[in-house]
């Protein structure tokens, strides 16, 4: 116990012998009882006072006292004052003792100072050393400090904030407050940057990703139409950054017509991407390698945006042209390739063709076996789609078959 849980201790009871010694007055009972209208009688019991307008209390008088402590008090202030000094003591030589037995700089002295000036360990992970997720309210808290930043305009404050914010909820999958602050990352940033700024771009690129995500889907096409415009107006349309931006809207469109398939809008979201991915191709054509990634990519989506508006024999002249450079650029095994030549496969089914699509998912078959392994997702994945490959087929055949 330290000094000041030894003063607490004698104040308490101090309070409570006070309390016992009502103040510095002693209370002395002359016997009887007093009644209401101040008549003493003699008597304490039933029917005492019946005609006096009943008991007031015992009849006793309260006079200064000057005396001695009282019993209930001295014992308790003795032992109190005994008991401190010992305590003081067995302190004293606790912290001598452990002064002289460490010397100045050693790895106790170092702990010690540690567990004063670090900070509190439970915002810490006890395992990895990694920072504990932040709790809802230090959350809040961030979130009204970037606001004050915004409505200051000190975006250069509220810009380090806001990412955190987003990527905290980005890693959460929390779409709606993800979409909130990517979006006023991506306003902080457009003030402080410029839209077509990198960072501006990409935080814009969130902001449609995790509104798409909630299907919020006119938000995000509005953001990425005027990003595309900035770029296109800024650098020009045949600039790469126009490009992407242009495929990145695209794309929102392509999604949305996918998501709504079910409302009867499909194909008027699906005709506005394929028309911007054909402009895109076409200028990419013209100012990109044949093998760059982004023009094997943009063609790759119009290629299955095509397939799905049963324009299949365009979608077949792509996907052959451009396949063997993508599994060489992007990689043989990488989730793009793969999807480019199951959309392959497809399309060659659709065009009565299913020997070229089995040839297709046999070497994919194959191919992932040697690349990856047996038991590798991938190469299950494709092995069951060479199973279901098979089976359409097989279901065709019987649909066109004489006897049915």
């Amino acid at each position: 116990m330290n000094r000041a849980g030894i003063a607490a201790a004698i104040i308490f009871v101090l309070l409570i012998g006070v309390g016992q010694f009502d103040g510095g007055t002693e209370t002395i009972y002359l016997g009887g009882t007093k009644c209401r209208d101040g008549w003493v009688s003699s008597s304490t019991g039933r029917g005492t006072c019946s005609w006096h307008g009943g008991v007031q209390g015992p009849n006793v008088r309260i006079v200064p006292y000057d005396g001695p402590l009282p019993d209930s008090i001295a014992p308790a202030l003795s032992w109190l004052f005994y008991g401190a000094l010992a305590l003081s003591a067995v302190e004293a030589y606790a912290t001598g003792n452990k002064r002289q037995r460490l010397s100045p700089g050693s790895s106790e002295d170092k702990d010690n100072e540690s567990d004063q000036q670090a900070p509190n360990t439970s915002e810490r992970d006890s395992e990895s050393g990694e920072p504990a997720p932040p709790t809802q309210n230090e959350i809040q808290q961030q979130e009204n400090l970037a606001d004050l930043h915004l409505a200051s305009g000190r975006y250069s404050d509220a810009i380090p904030i806001l990412e955190q914010l987003a990527n905290h909820y980005s890693d959460e999958r929390d779409s709606w407050n993800a979409a909130s602050a990517w979006n006023r990352l991506a306003s902080a940033r457009e003030s402080a940057l410029g839209l077509t700024h990198h960072d501006t771009a990409t935080a814009v690129d969130q902001f449609a990703f995790w509104s798409m995500d909630r299907y919020y889907f006119d938000e995000a096409i509005e953001a990425l139409t005027r990003l595309a415009d900035e770029h296109e107006s800024d650098s020009g349309p045949d600039d790469r950054r126009t490009l992407e931006a242009k495929d990145r809207l695209a794309s929102a469109y392509d999604k949305r017509s996918i998501n709504e398939y079910h409302k009867g809008e499909a194909p008027q979201w699906r005709e506005t991407a394929i028309s911007i991915w054909e402009s895109v191709t076409t200028a990419t054509e013209h100012v990109l390698p044949a093998n760059d990634a982004l023009s094997l990519d943009i063609h790759r989506k119009l290629a299955s945006a095509y397939g799905r508006t049963e324009r299949t024999h365009e979608s077949i002249e792509i996907l052959e042209r451009i396949m063997p450079a993508h599994s060489e650029v992007v990689g043989p095994t990488a989730l793009d390739t793969l999807s480019g030549w199951d959309e392959l496969a497809r399309q060659y089914l659709d065009a009565n063709r299913p020997e070229d699509g089995l040839r297709v998912r046999n070497n994919l078959v194959d191919l992932c076996e040697r690349e990856l392994g047996t038991r590798h997702y991938l190469t299950e994945r494709e092995k069951r789609s060479l199973a279901s490959f098979k089976r359409r087929i097989n279901i065709r055949m019987q649909g066109t078959s004489p006897s049915s």
